[in-house]
């Protein structure tokens, strides 16, 4: 091994948009504060790098949010985040020339082809938008020119929203660019361990570089999981971490297809919301005819390094069918696998372990890049003032999970999910079944809430296969309900 004790303030694992943010915080508040920066320069993996990437606030919004206290301090944390992206993008671009620019708005709408529950979710975003005093537009569904969806997917409802949309890609340069410009020492290599060494840490790289710093920041998505299950200091104290996966697709249309002029020149967000347990069908415009689709979602204990042809064929047969026909000629490359990440209940894990000088900013799912302007000055004030975001406490780490609104609610949405997820893929139940049908899903989840004894916890429906199977639920899960 190779040690190198630079005594660093600060060591920062993650280099995605949220370990960049709190970087840049950092040597903002302080010049001379020392930062080490690790991780691969690829970013194989990483959700900011294969991201649309949507600064979404509303747009998948859960039914109860604001009747639930959790899910709302959940929800106000991506509101005040979202509410600092000018000024993130401004400070941006005057440390490194760098415009980020933000495009506002996003168009949200319901289709024949969505899950049963669509219209329900749409009609509490709207009740939300109006409670909350949001502006936001009801459209004409016949005026939606940069749609031209099959005659049986056409859609039914539609409104604007304000949601909006950066360039992951671009954000990230700029942010790369800020970290060479100002001192921050960055390694472009894995973490593969962390150990205790006098009052600071030592993190061994993967080129067996040892680094020493007072603090630790884990930014690294769901694989801090093996950092910390293989840490003495930290082992068994932080709720578990899986990984998110997602595929998108990135396509241009070919010259003789340009000119569908409200298609190309679509400067909107245009999406579904929460469909089968997923984000929602998105499409994001990207400048010069490109444009980003997505996305799939499925959460797994270890990251799938290819792309599963379910997620594929559903993807390309949505973007022609339900979106716009002249997808059908459109030139394609993947984007991802990102993994997003998710923890054992779904909410986020941000803050300091216990007093160790370890924190985490992490398990934000499908929201780490909009929450990051935000995430970055919560953990920068917990590093440098010792203040802790009292509403965010509910988040710290080491908790035990969090239930998922409460039994019921949980069962039926889990219900809904499964059967929404089954509708994407293909599946048609004549009207009459429909209840029926919805019903054996209901039982079938139940029955997994009565195997485990679970009386009156409810499981994020994302999650309910890591508490089905044995191996994974005596895993990961058992202890908590102990």
């Amino acid at each position: 091994m190779r040690f190198k004790h630079d005594g660093f303030d600060v060591a920062i694992v993650g280099n995605g948009s949220t370990g960049l943010a709190l970087a840049f915080d950092l040597k903002r508040r302080d010049p001379n504060i020392r930062v080490a920066l690790i991780g691969p320069k690829s970013r194989t993996g990483s959700a900011s790098s294969t991201a649309g990437a949507m600064l979404n606030c509303w747009g998948e919004l859960i039914p109860g949010t604001f009747e639930n206290v959790e899910f709302e301090k959940r929800f106000r944390l991506t509101e005040t985040a979202m509410s600092m992206w000018p000024e993130y993008v401004k400070n941006l671009a005057e440390e490194t020339g760098i415009d980020v620019k933000i495009n506002w708005g996003t168009v949200v709408f319901t289709s024949p082809t969505g899950p049963a529950n669509e219209a329900e979710n749409f009609n509490y975003l709207i009740s939300s938008l109006e409670k909350n005093n949001q502006e936001f537009e009801h459209l004409n569904v016949s005026d939606l020119g940069f749609m031209s969806p099959d005659l049986d997917r056409s859609p039914t409802k539609a409104i604007l929203i304000n949601d909006g949309r950066v360039d992951s890609l671009k954000l990230l340069d700029a942010l790369d660019t800020f970290v060479d410009k100002n001192g921050i020492q960055n390694h472009d290599q894995k973490v593969v361990s962390i150990s205790k060494f006098g009052k600071g840490w030592n993190l061994v790289l993967s080129d067996s570089t040892v680094l020493n710093s007072e603090k630790i920041v884990l930014a690294n998505g769901a694989y801090a999981r093996d950092l910390l299950d293989n840490c003495e200091e930290l082992k068994n104290l932080v709720l578990p971490l899986f990984y998110g996966a997602g595929s998108a697709f990135e396509v241009k249309l070919p010259t003789w297809k340009q000119n569908e002029s409200d298609l190309v020149n679509l400067n909107y967000v245009v999406r579904t919301m929460d469909r089968g347990g997923a984000c929602g069908l998105h499409l994001v415009p990207l400048g010069e005819e490109r444009f980003y689709f997505g996305a799939s979602s499925g959460v797994w204990e270890e990251p799938e390094q290819d792309h599963r042809m379910h997620a594929i064929s559903w993807l390309s047969n949505a973007i022609e069918r339900d979106f716009h026909h002249a997808f059908f000629h459109a030139d394609s490359k993947l984007r991802g696998p990102g993994f997003r990440p998710v923890s054992l209940d779904g909410f986020p894990l941000i803050g300091q372990i216990e007093s160790s000088g370890v924190y985490m900013i992490n398990g934000t799912k499908r929201d780490g890049l909009t929450c990051s302007p935000f995430l970055a000055k919560i953990i920068s004030d917990e590093i440098t003032k010792g203040e802790v975001e009292e509403s965010l406490r509910t988040f710290n780490p080491v908790r035990k999970p969090i239930s998922y609104f409460g039994r019921d609610k949980a069962i039926k949405s889990a219900a809904n999910a499964q059967y929404g997820g089954e509708i994407m893929h293909g599946l048609k139940v004549t009207p009459y079944m429909h209840e029926s049908y919805f019903n054996s899903k209901m039982l079938g989840v139940s029955a997994i809430y009565e195997n485990r004894n679970l009386l009156d916890f409810g499981i994020h429906p994302e999650l309910l296969h890591f508490y089905e199977y044995d191996s994974s639920y005596n895993k990961y899960i058992k202890k908590y309900f102990e």
